[in-house]
Parts: C-alpha cells; sequence; structure tokens
C-alpha cells in the first residue's frame, strides 16, 4: 500500500488510510488488506482484516505508542507491509487513584493532605492537577 498514515482520533482509538498498490506491484487482483497495530511496549499485537483502504481501530490503552502497519492480500497471500508508522493515542483521565494518602492536623484550623500520583499504568497521560472536594 502507499500513502499510509495513522492519526489518533482520541485516547482509545486510531485511524490509518492508505492507498492501493500501484497497479505494476499487485501481482492480482487486492481482495484485503491486514492492518498490523503493536503496543510498543509490550509487543501486544492486534492483526484486523478489511477491503476498505481505511479503518479505525479502537479500544486502545490512552498515551500509549502503537507501531502501525498495513499490507495487501491477494488470492495467493499478503504483500510487503507498507513503512510502519509510530503513533501514540491522545490523553485520556486518570483510571487509577492517588496513592498514599494521609493527613495530618497541626492545630484546630489547619488540615494538611498528602498524596503520590497514581500509579504510572493508570495516569493515562500527564497528571496536571488534583481536585480535592
Amino acid at each position: 500500500p502507499v500513502r499510509f498514515k495513522a492519526t489518533a482520533n482520541g485516547s482509545t482509538s486510531i485511524v490509518m488510510e492508505w492507498g492501493p498498490p500501484a497497479p505494476s506491484k499487485q501481482n492480482g487482483i487486492i481482495l484485503g488488506y491486514t492492518v498490523t497495530i503493536t503496543t510498543v511496549i509490550t509487543g501486544q499485537m492486534q492483526r484486523l482484516n478489511t477491503t476498505n483502504t481505511s479503518i479505525t481501530v479502537n479500544l486502545l490503552k490512552p498515551y500509549t505508542n502503537y507501531n502501525c502497519s498495513v499490507s495487501g492480500a491477494t488470492a495467493i497471500g499478503y504483500g510487503p507491509q507498507a513503512n510502519p508508522l509510530q503513533i501514540k493515542t491522545m490523553e485520556g483521565t486518570p483510571t487509577g487513584s492517588p496513592l498514599n494518602i494521609n493527613h495530618t492536623t497541626p492545630n484546630p484550623d489547619t488540615l494538611i493532605l498528602t498524596w503520590s500520583p497514581p500509579d504510572p499504568s493508570y495516569r493515562n497521560g500527564v497528571v496536571r492537577g488534583y481536585l480535592v472536594v
């Protein structure tokens, strides 16, 4: 495939688009495409098949790097992959709570709260602040 591009479409999805290979490189009728998306850190891989020249991959982890590629298929098999792209999903809201929450009351009019950020695997982006209610 040619003109392969991948774009984060949100915190849990990536849109991939491409064009069919040049006719001189198709080696037959293109019947479909296989998209491969691999989590950079874990190496966990998903393969998705489509007959379209675009696909939206959902249910991904927020703020995570993925390697994406696509290859075309004829009745004989799959051709070479387009140049792989690395894309990072957008930030999402944390799915973990702050850790090590403590409080002290040095005097009757003062309450001091302390905590640690959520576990990195549950931050889903850069924690920019906290809401104390």
